[in-house]
């Protein structure tokens, strides 16, 4: 039997869920800009000896690492209620 219309839609809402949730996982920094924070770069900084100045780049990494799990799970979800 050929799989519906809505099966199909169904797994590719899965398969984009986890591939956002993989790309933030991986790659946090990109997908900051892409989620709307910002990079973590302080501009009353910029250009100076930052060596001492602590960055919340920790900060928004974290943030999107939560957006990845976050993503992960409702992959996972979507998929135990197929």
């Amino acid at each position: 039997m050929a799989p519906s219309g809505y099966q199909i839609a169904n797994y590719a809402i899965i398969a984009g869920c986890f591939a956002f949730g993989a790309n933030a996982l991986s790659n946090p920094i990109a997908e900051s800009a892409r989620f709307g924070l910002p990079p973590g770069d302080d501009p009353k900084t910029a250009g100076k000896d930052v060596t001492r100045a602590p960055s919340n780049k920790e900060a928004v990494k974290s943030l999107v690492y939560l957006k990845g799990i976050r993503e992960s799970s409702y992959a996972t979800i979507l998929l135990a209620l197929q």
